[in-house]
């Protein structure tokens, strides 16, 4: 018999080449040179001339050097990775490889092959740290729109997410482009420019970028990637727990003392 292996796609895990491994995508071997080039491109975005008039208060998790466009790329950058998405390899720790000069205490990346990462995702479309101090002031909104889709540019080449950044510059471009949803987004009050954003999305987009469909919405997206990823395995090992018990356990393992009663939408009132 034959010794196992791994599929050729996971190759790559077992060698010192420098990976970074989104599951959701898998593991991808860091081109030469690239982090160095993303890591320039935000350090000259943080210092767009645009960011002036957006001028803000931050966190004290950032640096006194750090705009309010350097903060929104580090909210970008999580959000591309995923609400909750898990991502590891020795290049996995990339919001530390590439944005670690915008923070008020700097830390060097950790690059232990077999440590993970995740993120919570919080950023949503237009922006995170922009749509606040522009406000609701015509100019400044305009100004807040094209720094925000300039942003997108700056993850360019960062393969494990690219469809989901094609996605939001998708987004951005429709809404420039269509003079209805542009009045839309110069007149609506600051507190409901997430929700017009969120609310008029495509198939397309809410396939490449699940968070937007809202908690529920999101929920169900991640049942449903369980149940494939629970037939997969269950095809490929002699035992294993039916599917509600392997959701059960899950439940169980996060801390969950009761069921969510959001599972009674996504998965429907006979199996909840």
């Amino acid at each position: 018999m034959s010794a196992p292996r791994l599929p050729d796609h996971l190759e790559v895990l077992l060698t010192e080449e420098p990976v970074l491994d989104v599951y959701a995508h898998g593991p991808w071997r860091v081109p030469d040179g690239l982090y160095e080039e993303i890591r320039e491109r935000a350090v000259a975005y943080n210092t767009d001339e645009r960011a002036v008039v957006l001028t803000r208060r931050l966190s004290d998790f950032y640096g006194d050097r750090t705009s309010a466009a350097g903060a929104e790329q580090w909210s970008l950058l999580t959000f591309l990775l995923g609400a909750s998405a898990v991502r590891g390899g020795s290049r996995g720790d990339v919001d530390y490889e590439l944005l670690s000069d915008f923070l008020a205490t700097p830390e060097s990346a950790v690059r232990d092959p077999s440590a993970f990462f995740s993120q919570g995702g919080r950023w949503r479309p237009p922006g995170l740290w922009l749509p606040e101090p522009a406000g609701d002031d015509p100019e400044r909104r305009a100004v807040m729109f094209e720094l925000a889709r300039a942003g997108l540019d700056v993850f360019e080449g960062l393969e494990p997410v690219e469809r989901r950044r094609r996605a939001l510059i998708g987004l951005f471009d429709r809404r420039a482009a269509d003079p209805a949803l542009r009045e839309v987004d110069m007149s609506v009050p600051n507190g409901r420019l997430e929700d017009a954003w969120t609310s008029a999305l495509t198939e397309e987009e809410l396939a490449a970028l699940p968070e937007l469909a809202g908690p529920v919405g999101y929920l169900g997206w991640a049942c449903e990637g369980l149940d494939t990823a629970h037939r997969r395995l269950s095809g490929a090992v002699a035992d294993g727990d039916e599917p509600d018990a392997a959701l059960a356990r899950l439940l169980l393992a996060a801390g969950a003392p009761v069921v969510p009663a959001e599972l009674a939408v996504v998965l429907g009132t006979v199996r909840y």
